[in-house]
């Protein structure tokens, strides 16, 4: 499913970002390259799952047993791959093997070499994922849902801040273009598209999950035109309020006047993907501190006034709706970056190494800019520089200090 894969990605960098351990990046890179390899239409758009069963059984493609993967690898050097990814004869589903790992092989990690045997593991899986392509393949659902391809978005750019991987960007470029050319019509944004026909009816999950992918994308497009994914954000926000929001402060699901529909629906709890209108909620507040529109401001705090009560009442099943509010009520990072000297990439490669919660990114190459958060920015010479502001009690020089250690740049 495209969407598990678009959720997965940020947590991994995330969690990278925290530790710097390398096999999280690994998972990111892996991840995204799976949904360029199997998942991308050449329009830009994302197709929304592959089939799980083939030839009439479920998991053909994936499951191994145990003698085919000891005929590809070599009888003498199969074992510690079979150990490691607990391959048994028997298996684990209906007697074939889904590959996972639960721990090294023992002594493998401790007393011999990890690298190399990291290097075996990816040589190995190499010689396997070759002979799979020759199975035959899975048949894709092709439609493309907008709000499952604002998940892959936010997925795109931020493997693309972690690993630096130009093909991310220039995906979510794709991605973005497509969606504004050709999903975003006449004021509307489509819900499903495929082969050149798009769907009726507007849905809540697309203009929440779209709009977050494009604030990412505004962070992370540094380019001259980068400007333009926020002036999109911003007008598919503005529609899903007029579009959405109740005057009890939620949001609902559907817009008004459906024919199709005997009541509009509301639901506040996360499921398999986060709830649309918490979502929208977290859009709301970041674009309010990028634009200073205050009308953000205020539809924001009354939804979450209004989600209060259940948030208080059922915690496990508001998370994104807990992660709004902390966004509203935490210390928050601004971070503007003006300028284009030699150390740009540099600083802001560095920006994306660490884990900064709440933070706000903005770049300018001359600080012309329609943005309020650029007045009175300017670049000292021809250089960069980096402004930081903070809107709690944290220590914004203490923050400054260590950018101008590490980024070689100043932060005032």
């Amino acid at each position: 499913m495209l969407y598990d894969n678009g959720l997965l990605v940020p947590v991994f960098v995330e969690v990278w970002q925290l530790t710097h351990n390398e096999e999280y990046l690994r998972i990111v890179r892996e991840t995204l390259d799976w949904m360029l390899r199997e998942m991308s239409n050449p329009n830009g758009g994302f197709y929304s799952a592959l089939d799980a069963d083939s030839e009439g059984e479920e998991g053909k493609f994936y499951v191994w047993s145990k003698t085919e993967i000891e005929s590809i690898l070599g009888p003498d050097h199969a074992e510690p791959f079979l150990s490691c990814y607990n391959v048994t004869a028997g298996g684990n589903f209906e007697g074939h093997n889904i590959l996972h790992i639960t721990d090294l092989p023992k002594g493998i990690g401790e007393q011999g070499n990890p690298d190399e045997f990291k290097k075996y593991l990816k040589r190995s899986r190499a010689k396997l994922f070759e002979h799979r392509a020759r199975r035959i393949q899975l048949l894709a659902d092709d439609k493309i849902l907008t709000s499952w391809n604002g998940l892959a978005l936010t997925a795109l750019c931020h493997g693309y801040q972690a690993t630096g991987d130009k093909r991310y960007h220039d995906a979510a470029i794709r991605n973005a273009t497509f969606v504004s050319e050709k999903l975003w019509r006449d004021g509307k944004l489509t819900h499903s598209y495929r082969e050149g026909k798009h769907s009726n009816g507007q849905f809540l999950e697309d203009y929440a999950y779209y709009t977050r992918g494009l604030i990412d994308l505004y962070q992370s497009d540094l380019s001259a035109q980068g400007e333009r994914w926020l002036t999109l954000a911003s007008n598919l926000a503005d529609t899903a309020v007029a579009l959405f929001l109740d005057e009890d402060g939620t949001f609902y699901l559907r817009p008004a006047g459906q024919d199709d529909l005997i009541l509009r629906p509301k639901d506040e709890r996360d499921g398999a993907t986060p709830a649309p209108g918490s979502v929208m909620i977290d859009n709301l507040l970041k674009l309010n501190r990028l634009t200073e529109r205050k009308t953000y401001l205020q539809a924001a705090e009354r939804a979450l006034a209004a989600l209060s009560g259940q948030i208080a009442a059922n915690p496990s099943a508001m998370t994104s709706g807990i992660l709004a509010l902390d966004y509203h009520l935490s210390d928050k990072i601004e971070i503007v970056v003006v300028g284009n000297g030699p150390d740009r990439e540099n600083m802001i490669g560095e920006l994306h190494r660490r884990f900064i919660p709440n933070r706000i990114l903005a770049v300018t190459e001359d600080g012309h800019s329609t943005l309020s958060v650029f007045e009175g920015r300017k670049a000292a010479g021809s250089g960069t520089t980096a402004y930081g502001g903070c809107s709690g009690p944290q220590d914004v020089r203490a923050l400054g200090q260590a950018a101008q250690s590490d980024l070689d740049a100043t932060l005032l």
